[in-house]
């Protein structure tokens, strides 16, 4: 009941689109990809995939590089 909801849908840029609706609000979202910018994809299998980083939690950590100066 109190879940996010995601869907593919078609758009008109680059094929499709993963979008997002927190259980809090009536309407879908664009989910945020590479700064905010469109998440557009050319296949329903790497909008799939931004949407499973987005329900993960963002984005992995692949390494820790600690102190950078």
């Amino acid at each position: 009941m109190f879940n996010t909801k995601y869907r593919i849908v078609k758009d008109n840029y680059n094929g499709f689109e993963a979008q997002y609706k927190p259980w809090y609000l009536w309407y879908w979202l664009q989910v945020p990809k590479y700064c905010g910018l469109v998440n557009s994809s050319r296949t329903i299998d790497d909008a799939v995939a931004i949407a499973e980083e987005h329900a993960r939690g963002g984005s992995t950590v692949i390494q820790y590089l600690g102190t950078l100066k």
